[in-house]
């Protein structure tokens, strides 16, 4: 039962920070009217590594931008070693483009970006994991299968839908990138 409540408390951590996925279309009018376009100075991959996370458990987590689109990948583990994988969460957001210079909530300087909702998976990597998901029915599904990754988008685990589109901040500063939607701070590989 322990380990439902950490499953449950990690995946209401992305689903109410899911929620600032369209937070600020208010300052949309401040973007750049561009094609969509990458972000030069974001391009590449950005890690946070094995970490403590809110709910007592250990993540790591990457951001890979590359042309117009952005993946954002969250893995979850049972221990401190972060050695094997239990969970991982995808978010993949396209048609990036970047906006205006802003301040990001910590007082920096940044810029918005605007992007779409391409997808949003959920997938058990351990037969445990599996038979946790799966009795209490997260995500709205009993039908979880090891190492089959799930759309999440639009459910109780994550809000946002395909196709949504939204605005959001980001910050560089030498080798951290400040990405507000999740609320990290990633080192460039």
């Amino acid at each position: 039962m322990k380990l439902f409540t950490m499953i449950a408390l990690l995946l209401l951590i992305f689903a109410t920070s899911g929620c600032a996925l369209i937070g600020l279309e208010e300052e949309e009018e401040d973007t750049t009217d561009t094609a969509t376009a990458a972000i030069p100075e974001m391009e590449g991959t950005w890690k946070k590594s094995c970490y403590l996370n809110d709910d007592g458990g250990y993540s790591e987590d990457s951001l890979t931008h590359s042309g117009s689109e952005i993946l954002l990948e969250n893995k979850m583990f049972l221990d401190s070693s972060c050695g094997d994988v239990a969970l991982t969460m995808k978010f993949t957001l396209n048609e990036i483009s970047k906006g205006s210079a802003t301040t990001l909530s910590d007082g920096s300087s940044g810029y918005l970006y605007n992007f779409k909702i391409k997808s949003a998976t959920l997938e058990s990597l351990l037969n445990l994991m599996t038979d946790s998901l799966n009795s209490g029915g997260v995500c709205g599904k009993t039908n979880w299968q090891t190492n089959v990754a799930q759309d999440i988008a639009g459910t109780d685990c994550f809000t946002g839908n395909v196709g949504d589109a939204g605005v959001e901040k980001y910050g560089i500063s030498g080798n951290s990138l400040n990405f507000e939607l999740f609320g990290q701070t990633y080192t460039k590989q």
